[in-house]
């Protein structure tokens, strides 16, 4: 008697078969949770569970002294079509306290080597088909990071949109509200799905005939005899004139998923090839012209449902506009980093002539209002770098106008601040002076300062409205006092 267990994963069905080549052929039964077939010859259809895995038992016996000629159980999985049935993408960065619906989910492992130091790391999440959408679930974030204990502020999710953008979803303890945090705007590191897609492409068009030997699996991969790998030479974006050589693994297993997109997951997970047949990328290697490497490692990649109500949590964003660096040449990047190199090293050396004033207001007032003016250049080379066209809202264009817009008005009252506190420190030496003369009428003087002091609490007022605005603007103005 032989018994054969399997477990058919949530959100499929399996249709399997059984073949003995012998002459000593066994009964045979099958049993699972929903079917039971006694002397079973033809092949069976077993449905499986959307939300559930499936226990299926074989049990082959015969009254033989010979034991079971080559006795062999062959199987197909098809997805359940009532299952996590997508038809739509989820909402869009506009809507960050939308309904966000996923419908499979994958395991993986990453791994890093750079500067004599390795890093492993757990990457599990669930993926909307639709528009490849990622959301880190409680669960899944400490076991892909760890618990987060600081901050006062507990994760409900992460969500990672096609554009890029990161919003975490969060319980502030300290204000007692909820919060959609953006962490990443504007696709500040790179368009990260969007060159995952275009390597995708560049692999299927170029690596097959590219004649380069792909780096090996792990040891104890899964998908070691189970797939074919292919590599091919690409340009690396990190350093101007290297090259990166990529490695892909393709399952010999074609991937039980459908969707309108050329591939979702991070790095592995769903593509399709040149014919437009669902494939596994099982296994990514990028191994860099400085000797680090970077790899991703498929563990598991299922149908499975998940949900995320992002109602009631209040927008706040973490950072300004920073532009899109993936829509600009190398050059420009370059361009763009030793400017800023610059205004640090001026706005440092402005810092020194400021400290060597000693407080000494007439010393201290064009200095002020150079680093005003730095700071403008040093902003506005940021506001003019490009925006992605597609973006809008909080994520482009609309957001980086109207903060370069408070930003100016702060920065322009800023300025008149400067003058009038040189003004009414003028002012006040005058009055001590008058007072230390004891000549008296000195009335007249001190009026003067106290109007002075008046004018310029009021361009505070005006300053702190502004600041209270790009709070609004940001959404963290409930962290501010009194903000109108």
């Amino acid at each position: 008697m032989h018994l054969y267990e399997f477990t058919l994963p949530a959100g499929y069905d399996v249709s399997i078969r059984h073949s003995t080549s012998g002459y000593n052929k066994p009964f045979v039964s099958i049993i699972s949770e929903r079917t039971s077939v006694r002397d079973w010859e033809d092949k069976v259809l077993i449905e499986g569970s959307c939300d559930s895995e499936t226990k299926i038992e074989i049990l082959a016996s015969h009254l033989f002294f010979h034991p079971i000629d080559d006795f062999q159980i062959s199987y197909e999985r098809k997805e359940r079509t009532d299952c996590c049935v997508l038809t739509e993408e989820n909402p869009s960065v506009e809507d960050l306290n939308g309904n966000f619906d996923f419908d499979y989910y994958i395991e993986s492992k990453v791994i890093g080597w750079a500067d004599g130091e390795k890093t492993t790391t757990p990457m599990n999440y669930f993926v909307n088909s639709q528009d490849g959408s990622i959301m880190f679930t409680q669960e899944t974030m400490v076991s892909s990071f760890g618990e987060y204990k600081g901050g006062g502020m507990e994760a409900d999710a992460v969500l990672w949109f096609p554009n890029g953008q990161l919003v975490a979803y969060v319980y502030d303890k300290s204000s007692e509200i909820r919060r959609a945090i953006t962490l990443d705007m504007n696709q500040t590191r790179g368009n990260i799905m969007g060159v995952n897609i275009m390597r995708v492409q560049e692999f299927l068009d170029r690596a097959p005939r590219s004649g380069l030997t792909p780096a090996r699996l792990p040891k104890l991969s899964r998908w070691l005899d189970h797939s074919d790998g292919y590599a091919y030479m690409a340009d690396d974006d990190s350093a101007p004139g290297g090259k990166v050589k990529f490695t892909g693994y393709l399952a010999h297993e074609n991937a039980l998923a459908t969707s309108p997109l050329s591939s979702f997951g991070f790095m592995v997970g769903f593509l399709k090839d040149l014919s437009g047949t669902s494939r596994q990328l099982v296994y990514s290697n990028f191994e860099m012209s400085d000797g680090s490497y970077f790899n991703v490692h498929l563990e598991k990649f299922e149908k499975s449902c998940a949900s995320f109500l992002a109602a009631g949590y209040k927008k706040l964003t973490l950072a300004g506009y920073t532009g899109n660096f993936s829509v600009m040449t190398e050059e420009d990047v370059k361009d763009f980093a030793e400017k800023q190199e610059g205004f640090d090293e001026e706005l440092k050396a402005l810092m020194k002539k400021m400290n060597a004033c000693k407080g000494n207001m007439e010393c201290l007032t064009p200095l002020k209002k150079e680093w005003v003016e730095l700071t403008r250049r040093r902003e506005n080379s940021v506001f003019d770098l490009p925006s992605d066209p597609t973006h809008t809202g909080i994520a482009g264009t609309d957001f980086k106008t109207e903060q370069q817009r408070i930003r100016a008005k702060m920065l322009n009252l800023s300025k008149v601040m400067i003058d009038k506190e040189l003004e009414c420190d003028r002012k006040r030496r005058a009055a001590r002076a008058c007072a230390h003369a004891g000549s008296g009428g000195c009335s007249a003087i001190e009026e003067s300062l106290r109007h002075c002091k008046k004018e310029y609490e009021l361009l505070e007022d005006q300053h702190y409205k502004l600041e209270c605005e790009l709070a609004q603007l940001m959404g963290w103005e409930d962290m501010m006092d009194d903000c109108p």
